[in-house]
């Protein structure tokens, strides 16, 4: 797996969203959220590792992967308010601080450094995408930072 999304973190960032948060646990096969489901905050991976994969069979190849701890899910969505494009399931027993859309959004409004970091999460996790489709190997699974 690559490395955590949690060590490449600002500290500052990253305590402060887990005290944004709260601690929920999902069981292996328990989904985070589904594809097409209005986002209701941001999931920040502790423990455990979570599949994101597209709904449908034609989209599969273009997605899914495996993340694990460190990992932030549902941060564009939350973001945009747009519906979930993919799903996420537990992999394995999992702990991840959820921290409400509404909550973050306020956060974001009132920290502007961290919400530069935030939005350069993006700006990599993109990046990063448009390099894979241009290699071409977007169909084997990997580890991200963030992811959506």
């Amino acid at each position: 797996m690559a490395e955590s999304f949690a060590n490449m973190l600002p500290e500052d960032l990253w305590v402060a969203l887990r005290q944004l948060g709260k601690i929920r646990t999902y069981a292996k096969g328990e989904l985070l959220f589904s594809a097409e489901e209005a986002p209701k905050g941001v999931y920040l991976i502790d423990k455990g590792a979570v599949r994101i994969n597209s709904p449908s069979p034609a989209r599969k190849k273009i997605l899914e992967e495996s993340v694990g701890s460190g990992a932030l899910l549902g941060l564009s969505e939350s973001i945009t308010g747009e519906d979930h494009k993919f799903t996420s399931e537990a992999l394995e027993d999992t702990r991840a601080w959820f921290i409400e859309r509404q909550d973050f959004l306020n956060f974001l409004r009132q920290n502007q450094v961290l919400c530069l970091q935030i939005v350069r999460r993006l700006s990599e996790d993109l990046h990063e995408l448009y390099h894979d489709f241009q290699s071409g190997i977007r169909s084997t699974p990997r580890s991200r930072r963030t992811r959506l």
